[in-house]
């Protein structure tokens, strides 16, 4: 079973940092995303 996790930080550093921590699970999926201020990152498309 893989576990899907959204990464939405408005700082590259922090995104990038994260996805190389989390890619190297083999359980976990990265779905990079930077939602908009105006769309909360739990309404993001990839997390439906």
């Amino acid at each position: 079973m893989t576990t899907r996790v959204l990464i939405a930080d408005d700082q590259a550093m922090v995104r990038d940092g994260l996805r190389v921590l989390l890619d190297a699970q083999p359980d976990i999926e990265v779905v990079l995303g930077r939602p908009s201020s105006l769309m909360p990152a739990w309404s993001h498309k990839e997390c439906k």
